[in-house]
């Protein structure tokens, strides 16, 4: 996951705009459950869930989003370059941060 981590980084900051700052921030789980009721096992099952979030910071002002991560790793890259070039739209139209 830091390897995936670390190319994502990498493609999203190569494509800053002078002026714009990121931050993105990796969190998932990867956990096994086992439901029991009446000392019987009614359900098992594995979790693998992950996603990106972003901060998108222009001119004193703040836009956040995020995407899941998923395999193959190109159609979640291209989907990070997407909501970024959305944070940047949406970014200019929001009012100042004062703080």
């Amino acid at each position: 996951m830091e390897k995936i981590f670390d190319q994502i980084c990498e493609v999203l900051f190569s494509k800053l705009q002078e002026g714009e700052y990121l931050t993105v921030n990796f969190g998932g789980e990867k956990s096994q459950f086992i439901r029991v009721n009446s000392a019987k096992v009614r359900q098992t099952g594995l979790i693998d869930d992950a996603d990106l979030s972003m901060e998108l910071m222009h001119d004193n002002r703040v836009c956040h989003g995020s995407i899941t991560v998923h395999e193959p790793f190109e159609v979640m890259k291209d989907e990070a370059v997407l909501e970024l070039e959305r944070m940047r739209v949406e970014v200019i139209q929001l009012p100042e941060d004062p703080f």
